[in-house]
């Protein structure tokens, strides 16, 4: 498995074997990627979903979904920003 180099908090740890440095990710870090794009998924069906019906509005989680995407990188689209 290698020397740790270092452990985060969260789980995730740095190990190095025989000069390869590698990273173990925790749960919450491993599946990061999924989350964002299950988010994506759900905020694109509810801008579709608005489109055919412009009296809905913008949920209470749509700001905060909008900012955590971004702030992993993505850029998310939607006609309601």
């Amino acid at each position: 498995m290698g020397i740790v180099v270092r452990e985060y908090e969260c789980g995730c740890r740095i190990t190095s074997d025989k000069n390869y440095p590698s990273i173990k990710y925790c749960p919450k870090h491993k599946s990061a990627p999924d989350l964002c794009e299950a988010l994506e998924g759900l905020l694109d069906w509810y801008d579709d979903l608005t489109l055919n019906n412009p009296d809905l509005e913008s949920p209470i989680f749509w700001n905060p979904a909008i900012k955590a995407l971004r702030k992993a990188g993505r850029k998310p689209k939607s006609h309601l920003m």
